[in-house]
């Protein structure tokens, strides 16, 4: 490739940077997490499960799971899989018998999308 071409394309990517929004060029950006799911616990006075999960780096700790999360390849977490993902941070869990319910710790926030091994 000439030096001509070279500066092209260099002006070209600047130009298309300007105009692209944020959220295309940060890829490292956002909550993610990826590890081996160890305990499953229903939420019995809310919407769905405390999945906790042990992985890599930050990875480790508790999640919820309802309904609502995105998935991806196998649908269900269960125990001993492997999953990854993207979560928002906040959730609540409330395990008991109605009406005394109390809250059961999520340390790292509700699944947005997921995806589980075999």
């Amino acid at each position: 490739m000439s030096q001509k071409n070279k500066l092209y394309l260099l002006i070209f990517s600047l130009i298309i940077s300007i105009f692209l929004p944020n959220k295309y060029l940060n890829a490292t950006g956002g909550n993610y997490f990826g590890g081996r799911i160890v305990s499953i616990v229903p939420c019995t006075c809310s919407i769905g499960y405390q999945v906790g999960i042990t992985g890599p780096g930050t990875s480790t700790g508790t999640y919820l799971y309802t309904g609502f999360s995105t998935g991806y390849r196998n649908y269900l977490p269960s125990f001993g899989r492997n999953i990854l993902g993207g979560y928002t941070p906040g959730g609540i869990c409330m395990v008991g018998v109605a009406p005394i319910c109390e809250p059961l710790n999520i340390s790292k926030g509700t699944f947005s999308f997921f995806g589980v091994s075999f």
